[in-house]
Protein backbone atom coordinates (compact mmCIF):
# COMPACT_ATOMS: atom_id res chain seq x y z
CA UNK A 1 0.00 0.00 0.00
CA UNK A 2 2.83 2.38 0.91
CA UNK A 3 4.55 1.79 -2.44
CA UNK A 4 1.29 2.42 -4.27
CA UNK A 5 0.91 5.81 -2.58
CA UNK A 6 4.52 6.75 -3.37
CA UNK A 7 4.18 5.55 -6.96
CA UNK A 8 1.00 7.59 -7.46
CA UNK A 9 2.63 10.69 -6.00
CA UNK A 10 5.70 10.14 -8.21
CA UNK A 11 3.42 9.76 -11.24
CA UNK A 12 1.71 13.07 -10.48
CA UNK A 13 5.06 14.79 -10.02
CA UNK A 14 6.27 13.45 -13.37
CA UNK A 15 3.08 14.74 -15.02
CA UNK A 16 3.55 18.15 -13.40
CA UNK A 17 7.15 18.30 -14.59
CA UNK A 18 6.18 17.36 -18.13
CA UNK A 19 3.36 19.93 -18.18
CA UNK A 20 5.26 22.83 -16.60
CA UNK A 21 6.48 25.67 -18.81
CA UNK A 22 10.13 25.85 -19.79
CA UNK A 23 11.00 28.67 -17.37
CA UNK A 24 10.12 26.45 -14.42
CA UNK A 25 12.36 23.55 -15.35
CA UNK A 26 15.64 22.79 -13.63
CA UNK A 27 18.07 23.61 -16.51
CA UNK A 28 16.47 27.02 -16.95
CA UNK A 29 16.54 27.63 -13.20
CA UNK A 30 20.21 26.61 -12.90
CA UNK A 31 21.20 28.75 -15.88
CA UNK A 32 19.43 31.78 -14.44
CA UNK A 33 20.92 31.14 -10.99
CA UNK A 34 24.44 31.01 -12.45
CA UNK A 35 23.84 34.16 -14.48
CA UNK A 36 22.57 35.98 -11.38
CA UNK A 37 25.49 34.69 -9.36
CA UNK A 38 28.13 35.74 -11.87
CA UNK A 39 26.53 39.04 -12.82
CA UNK A 40 26.61 40.25 -9.19
CA UNK A 41 23.15 41.70 -9.70
CA UNK A 42 21.28 42.64 -6.55
CA UNK A 43 18.85 39.94 -5.50
CA UNK A 44 15.14 40.58 -5.24
CA UNK A 45 15.18 39.57 -1.58
CA UNK A 46 17.34 42.48 -0.45
CA UNK A 47 15.89 44.25 2.57
CA UNK A 48 17.43 47.59 1.65
CA UNK A 49 20.49 47.13 3.86
CA UNK A 50 23.78 47.10 1.99
CA UNK A 51 26.14 44.16 2.50
CA UNK A 52 28.59 46.58 4.17
CA UNK A 53 26.00 47.74 6.70
CA UNK A 54 24.91 44.14 7.30
CA UNK A 55 28.52 43.19 8.05
CA UNK A 56 28.93 46.15 10.42
CA UNK A 57 25.73 45.17 12.25
CA UNK A 58 26.91 41.57 12.52
CA UNK A 59 30.32 42.64 13.88
CA UNK A 60 28.68 44.98 16.38
CA UNK A 61 26.25 42.26 17.56
CA UNK A 62 29.06 39.72 17.91
CA UNK A 63 31.19 42.13 19.94
CA UNK A 64 28.22 42.93 22.20
CA UNK A 65 27.61 39.21 22.80
CA UNK A 66 31.27 38.81 23.74
CA UNK A 67 30.90 41.46 26.42
CA UNK A 68 32.31 44.51 24.63
CA UNK A 69 30.65 47.77 25.59
CA UNK A 70 30.00 50.62 23.13
CA UNK A 71 33.32 52.36 23.78
CA UNK A 72 35.30 49.15 23.19
CA UNK A 73 33.32 48.47 20.03
CA UNK A 74 34.16 51.93 18.69
CA UNK A 75 37.82 51.36 19.61
CA UNK A 76 37.73 48.09 17.66
CA UNK A 77 36.31 49.88 14.60
CA UNK A 78 38.87 52.67 14.84
CA UNK A 79 41.76 50.22 15.30
CA UNK A 80 40.88 48.38 12.09
CA UNK A 81 39.93 51.60 10.25
CA UNK A 82 36.25 50.66 9.85
CA UNK A 83 33.81 53.52 9.40
CA UNK A 84 30.39 52.26 10.60
CA UNK A 85 28.65 55.35 9.22
CA UNK A 86 30.01 54.92 5.69
CA UNK A 87 27.48 54.46 2.93
CA UNK A 88 28.76 52.52 -0.03
CA UNK A 89 26.90 53.26 -3.24
CA UNK A 90 25.09 50.43 -4.96
CA UNK A 91 25.40 50.10 -8.69
CA UNK A 92 23.12 48.41 -11.15
CA UNK A 93 25.51 46.53 -13.46
CA UNK A 94 22.98 46.46 -16.30
CA UNK A 95 22.52 50.23 -16.15
CA UNK A 96 26.28 50.78 -16.15
CA UNK A 97 26.65 48.43 -19.10
CA UNK A 98 23.96 50.26 -21.08
CA UNK A 99 25.58 53.62 -20.33
CA UNK A 100 28.97 52.34 -21.45
CA UNK A 101 27.51 50.85 -24.64
CA UNK A 102 25.82 54.19 -25.39
CA UNK A 103 29.13 56.01 -24.90
CA UNK A 104 30.86 53.53 -27.19
CA UNK A 105 28.25 54.11 -29.89
CA UNK A 106 28.64 57.87 -29.55
CA UNK A 107 32.44 57.63 -29.54
CA UNK A 108 32.67 59.41 -26.19
CA UNK A 109 33.88 56.47 -24.14
CA UNK A 110 37.08 56.53 -22.17
CA UNK A 111 38.56 53.23 -23.30
CA UNK A 112 41.56 53.36 -20.97
CA UNK A 113 39.55 51.52 -18.32
CA UNK A 114 39.03 48.50 -20.57
CA UNK A 115 42.31 48.44 -22.46
CA UNK A 116 43.42 45.34 -20.61
CA UNK A 117 40.32 43.39 -21.71
CA UNK A 118 40.90 41.85 -25.10
CA UNK A 119 38.55 40.15 -27.49
CA UNK A 120 40.28 36.85 -26.71
CA UNK A 121 39.41 37.28 -23.03
CA UNK A 122 35.76 37.86 -23.85
CA UNK A 123 35.68 34.88 -26.20
CA UNK A 124 37.38 32.68 -23.60
CA UNK A 125 34.80 33.70 -20.96
CA UNK A 126 31.98 33.08 -23.40
CA UNK A 127 33.35 29.62 -24.20
CA UNK A 128 33.58 28.86 -20.48
CA UNK A 129 29.95 29.89 -20.05
CA UNK A 130 28.90 27.65 -22.95
CA UNK A 131 30.88 24.78 -21.43
CA UNK A 132 29.17 25.38 -18.11
CA UNK A 133 25.76 25.34 -19.79
CA UNK A 134 26.67 22.06 -21.52
CA UNK A 135 27.72 20.51 -18.22
CA UNK A 136 24.47 21.61 -16.60
CA UNK A 137 22.55 20.15 -19.54
CA UNK A 138 24.44 16.86 -19.19
CA UNK A 139 23.71 16.79 -15.48
CA UNK A 140 20.02 17.27 -16.07
CA UNK A 141 19.95 14.48 -18.66
CA UNK A 142 21.76 12.17 -16.23
CA UNK A 143 19.32 13.03 -13.45
CA UNK A 144 16.43 12.39 -15.83
CA UNK A 145 18.00 9.05 -16.78
CA UNK A 146 18.32 8.12 -13.11
CA UNK A 147 14.70 9.04 -12.48
CA UNK A 148 13.62 6.86 -15.40
CA UNK A 149 15.74 4.02 -14.08
CA UNK A 150 14.15 4.38 -10.64
CA UNK A 151 10.75 4.34 -12.29
CA UNK A 152 11.55 1.10 -14.09
CA UNK A 153 12.88 -0.42 -10.86
CA UNK A 154 9.62 0.46 -9.11
CA UNK A 155 7.67 -1.14 -11.94
CA UNK A 156 9.79 -4.30 -11.68
CA UNK A 157 9.24 -4.45 -7.91
CA UNK A 158 5.48 -4.18 -8.40
CA UNK A 159 5.42 -7.16 -10.72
Amino acid sequence: MFLAIINEAYYHVKLDIAACPKHKRMPWYLKEAFRELFSMAPSEEDDGESPYQAAISEIRDTLNRLGFDDVETELFFSRYNIDPAAQLPSYDPYKLLKEFEAKLRDGKADTRAVESITLEDVIAQQEKMFDLEKVIGLLTTKVDFLLKKLDTLENVRKK
